[in-house]
């Protein structure tokens, strides 16, 4: 059995140069899974988020992290959307609640309030 001894290295010239991308920031990805964590175990702390001074919070948190992270995408020129087949049932979903907002009814009738048309 016989190593060999060759060594290769390459310098900066032998590499193509656009080809080289320059990590990513890891600070703000970690920022958004750090306060992902922190505003889920707040909403337990605060019992289940459901006082208004603990629903502010948690929305407005949420808010902040998700344009932390849209700010992250579009500044770094990686904004990419991977294919999810659980898409269609949320934009069904989605259009489901717009249908009933406009023709003002749903299946609770009796405990829905529809003050947005009013």
């Amino acid at each position: 059995m016989r190593l060999s001894s060759q060594l290769v290295v390459e310098t900066k010239n032998s590499i193509d140069l656009e080809l080289v991308r320059e990590p990513e920031p890891r600070n703000l990805q970690w920022l958004c899974v750090s306060g992902l964590c922190i505003l889920l175990f707040f909403a337990i702390f605060a019992f289940g988020a459901v006082e208004e001074w603990s629903t502010f919070i948690f929305e407005a948190g949420a808010g902040i992290l998700f344009l932390v992270w849209a700010a992250q995408q579009i500044f770094s020129g990686q904004l990419q959307l991977a294919r999810n087949p659980l898409y269609l049932p949320a934009i069904c979903f989605f259009a489901l609640i717009l249908v009933q907002l406009a023709v003002g009814v749903s299946a609770y009738r009796y405990i829905t309030k529809y003050d947005l048309l009013l």
